[in-house]
């Protein structure tokens, strides 16, 4: 059963093209990618998971919907526009992933792009942050 991508509020885990996992011939890697996004807006996170299924040159790809920033373990992580609590910071602050922040100028990121950013602005630094040498 394919579940709306609006209503990924829980920790419901997508892949790339059939919203499972997909592995895909041409790749960065042979691992599995692990993103996480966490937006309360339901238009920004469905866009970033739409965008994120397209991407079919990361290789096999998770992507998961979480709540909290707390406790996540990822290989990518990206934060939405929304106001972010004081455990979101805390979290932010004590990070083990790289991540990219939208609309956030004043929080600690691997990159941090504007509310209005473009497809081709998250792919470059998505390719940045889990491409490196």
């Amino acid at each position: 059963m394919l579940l709306g991508l609006a209503n990924c509020h829980e920790d419901v885990i997508l892949g790339a093209m059939g919203y499972g996992e997909a592995q895909h011939t041409t790749s960065v890697t042979d691992e599995t990618v692990r993103v996480c996004i966490y937006a309360r807006d339901d238009e920004l996170r469905s866009w970033l998971l739409d965008e994120l299924a397209l991407m079919s040159w990361i290789g096999r790809l998770q992507l998961e919907c979480v709540t909290t920033l707390d406790g996540v373990v990822a290989d990518l992580v990206i934060i939405g526009a929304d106001p972010l609590t004081a455990d979101d910071r805390r979290a932010i602050d004590r990070k083990q992933w790289p991540g990219i922040a939208i609309g956030h100028a004043d929080v600690i990121a691997d990159r941090i792009l504007g509310a209005r950013l473009t497809s081709r602005e998250l792919k470059q630094a998505i390719r940045e942050l889990l491409v490196r040498p």
